[in-house]
């Protein structure tokens, strides 16, 4: 299992993953950063997660790199962390529309990369989660992430092409 997982947004979905994560203890250090004090404080004070105003902090210190900004954040936020994050990180999208190739090209570079799509159930640790895992992902990942998503609802592994129509389904 990796030791670290970073949290690059901290709103109501970022929340709920953190929550089920830290409640049953998959990493060894959670990795949080917000561009709210609030979120990050009451993180901390609730489940004793790193924190941080700077994303390039949490991609440096992530084995698991977990972005979830809305979509159009994607293309700005890579380019300020593509050059921090380390070579065998697993990425993992929740972006609505934002595929595996999509965040390749925005890094600019060969990563493993999930693609999620969690749904509003996780605020309450009930999710019926969806996972793609791009080609570069080993059955150790694959559990790794399995592991993360089980611990806020259930997921299901799904081809990517399948992605949208479980999007609109989950809404």
């Amino acid at each position: 299992m990796r030791e670290t997982i970073g949290f690059i947004g901290a709103g109501n979905m970022g929340g709920a993953m953190i929550e089920g994560i830290a409640k049953n203890k998959l990493f060894n250090t959670i990795w949080v950063c917000d561009h709210h004090q609030e979120n990050l404080d009451r993180l901390h004070e609730k489940y004793g997660v790193n924190t941080s105003l700077d994303e390039k902090t949490v991609a440096l210190n992530s084995d698991v790199l977990v972005l979830s900004v809305k979509p159009k954040h994607y293309p700005k936020l890579i380019e300020t962390i593509k050059e921090c994050v380390k070579s065998n990180v697993i990425i993992v999208d929740i972006a609505a529309g934002v595929t595996i190739r999509d965040v390749k090209h925005y890094f600019g570079k060969d990563l493993k990369v999930i693609k999620a799509m969690p749904n509003t159930p996780a605020l309450v640790l009930q999710a019926m989660n969806a996972i793609s895992f791009d080609d570069l992902v080993s059955e150790e990942d694959k559990t790794c992430i399995t592991s993360i998503f089980n611990s806020f609802g259930k997921c299901e592994v799904v081809d990517e092409t399948m992605m949208d129509a479980i999007t609109s389904v989950s809404g």
